[in-house]
């Protein structure tokens, strides 16, 4: 499992109302990408959709902790407060899953980083 990952990009950074207001957006392989919190998937559904890839692995590939609470797995993002999630898109005919933490970082500070690329 490859996940492209050229440093992690800040998407978004600021009120969850500011950015429902506008539409944050990623570039992958020359196409633009909304990144809207209703296009974010919660990591843990990753295995309904693609039920072939770990997600323990996406979370160590990208150095990520995973930790236990009450019995279920919680993946954490890069920055403390965030959690993993994912967008699915076909690009250029190839199926990619792309990877963000995603969280309130602070009181009514929600930030949005986009982590890299599986390609699927």
């Amino acid at each position: 499992m490859n996940i492209e990952n050229d440093g992690a990009c800040l998407v978004f950074d600021g009120d969850i109302e500011e950015m429902q207001k506008i539409t944050p957006e990623v570039e992958v392989d020359g196409v633009k990408v909304d990144v809207t919190p209703s296009a974010l998937n919660r990591v843990e559904d990753l295995e309904k959709f693609r039920c072939d890839i770990s997600i323990d692995q996406i979370a160590h590939n990208l150095g990520f902790k995973v930790t236990v609470f009450d019995g279920r797995k919680i993946y954490h993002g890069s920055k403390q407060g965030l959690k993993l999630f994912f967008i699915a898109k076909s690009l250029s005919g190839i199926e990619k899953i792309l990877m963000f933490s995603f969280g309130e970082f602070q009181p009514r500070r929600f930030i949005c980083i986009f982590e890299g690329v599986l390609e699927a």
